[in-house]
């Protein structure tokens, strides 16, 4: 404590900014200084604030004035970048100065504020501009659109550009910089962006064996005409082209299966994209006695027999009200496409594969259409 006090008494006499140390107490512990200020008040204030340069002043408005800025009267008539001060005014305890604009406009500015923010201008977005640290635009091109000047609309940032085909459009910056704004607008001008129109063009590429012939727009979904390297012809959707999808017309396929199906004759014995053993399999009768390809189902607030077959990539439905109704089209499909390819490949089922007892299975149980309805009902019910 003795070094401490020795040290503390040392200061008595020395100047810290504008205070001056008369004498030091010891007050809840701490110690304190007696100051004196430039200006003549004296105060007590807590030595480590004094020593470090915490608190510089008494801290009245004109000492912090005087010790921030200088004598504040010395700045009128003084020009600060585009405002020339013309008075000061002292309004509520705080300092104001009157300045007036390059453009002719004046304004009251808080002194904190004319400093702390280092103002240079009235505030107009004209006056701001050639102090605002962005990069100019003018003459760049984004796209299609050269930008020929910058102009301000309340809040908002504006483009005056000339698109390539010679009209002038004014547009927001920020769309122009984003890229999400490339054309004058025109139709004539959005044709000629990539992809504007749904896709790239990619007539004459070619992708794997297809070699795109031309291109085309169904029920909102963009489709190649294409040709294979083995002379077939190909239609397949641009997506499933440009990432791999489909990569021949299925020539390719044909062959892997072919040479699968030596090895697995029963499980991989696929043809013209179809396995010659699940569709023989799917021409018989289920356990209740139902029709493979009939079942009942909920249209909105109806109840339906539907039937069909997705074959070959053709897929092909058919509501009924009766079951009966149902099984003759269901017999209908089986005998004009299904039937017709099974035999025209019954190479490649094994010898003691009996088409005859695939297409009569289960036939002989009896199935009560009314007692299925009345399940498929309440189940159908339950799930919603």
């Amino acid at each position: 404590m003795k070094k401490d006090r020795v040290a503390v008494e040392n200061y008595i006499g020395q100047k810290f900014n504008n205070l001056t140390v008369l004498s030091q107490f010891r007050k809840e512990g701490k110690i304190f200084y007696r100051c004196r200020c430039d200006c003549g008040k004296e105060k007590d204030i807590y030595s480590h604030h004094v020593r470090k340069g915490t608190t510089k002043t008494c801290g009245s408005e004109e000492c912090t004035r005087q010790l921030r800025y200088g004598y504040i009267k010395d700045c009128v008539g003084k020009k600060f970048y585009n405002l020339t001060v013309l008075s000061e005014i002292i309004k509520g305890g705080r300092s104001y100065f009157h300045c007036r604009c390059d453009c002719g406009r004046e304004k009251v500015i808080a002194t904190s504020d004319f400093f702390h923010t280092n103002r240079k201008t009235c505030g107009k977005y004209e006056c701001r501009k050639k102090y605002i640290n962005k990069p100019d635009y003018t003459g760049q091109k984004f796209t299609f659109l050269t930008v020929l000047s910058e102009i301000k609309e309340g809040r908002k940032l504006f483009f005056i550009c000339r698109c390539d085909c010679g009209r002038e459009k004014k547009t927001y910056k920020d769309l122009v910089l984003a890229g999400r704004t490339k054309t004058c607008g025109s139709e004539e001008c959005k044709d000629k962006i990539p992809g504007y129109r749904g896709i790239p063009d990619y007539t004459g590429k070619k992708f794997g064996k297809l070699t795109v012939l031309s291109q085309f727009r169904k029920n909102k979904e963009w489709y190649c005409n294409c040709k294979c390297d083995c002379g077939r012809k190909k239609i397949a959707t641009v997506h499933n082209i440009f990432i791999g999808n489909t990569r021949s017309c299925g020539c390719e396929t044909e062959k892997w299966s072919r040479e699968l199906s030596k090895i697995s004759p029963i499980n991989i014995s696929r043809i013209e994209n179809s396995s010659v053993f699940i569709v023989l399999t799917r021409m018989g009768y289920t356990e209740y006695g139902r029709k493979i390809g009939v079942t009942f189902f909920k249209f909105g607030t109806k109840y339906k027999w539907l039937t069909g077959c997705q074959f070959q990539g053709v897929k092909k439905y058919y509501r009924f009200d009766t079951y009966l109704e149902a099984l003759e089209k269901r017999l209908q499909i089986q005998k004009k496409i299904l039937l017709p390819y099974i035999r025209r490949n019954k190479k490649l089922l094994p010898k003691y594969v009996d088409i005859d007892y695939w297409l009569n299975l289960n036939s002989h149980k009896k199935f009560n259409v009314k007692k299925y309805e009345k399940e498929r009902i309440a189940s159908i019910e339950q799930e919603e």
